[in-house]
């Protein structure tokens, strides 16, 4: 959480924040590999995403895929909650399970 609330502050005064957007969905990702699961879903904000976001929501991969395509957070997304011109990607990654 702290290299989310990083990005934010570096995004809101208009400095380099991505990478450690980046930072904070990996964390996330050994966070889960640490708690035993496997696979994550990315979780978008539905309609209130951008339409680049709107693409991974639902989408289920696993740890190691998460990892090497890093598909969350987007380069490209376009939520700018500032108007300051960058897309603050706020999509996550949540544990997957499967219904039995």
């Amino acid at each position: 959480m702290m290299y989310f609330q990083k990005a934010r502050e570096l995004y809101e005064n208009n400095e380099e924040f991505f990478p450690t957007l980046q930072e904070s969905a990996r964390f996330q990702l050994l966070n889960h590999q640490k708690n035993g699961i496997d696979r994550v879903e990315i979780l978008a904000a539905g309609s209130q995403s951008c339409k680049v976001c709107r693409v991974f929501e639902g989408m289920v991969v696993t740890i190691e895929e998460a990892f090497e395509n890093m598909p969350i957070p987007h380069k490209n997304c376009k939520h700018n909650p500032n108007e300051n011109g960058d897309g603050f990607c706020r999509c996550l990654y949540i544990p997957y399970i499967e219904d039995v």
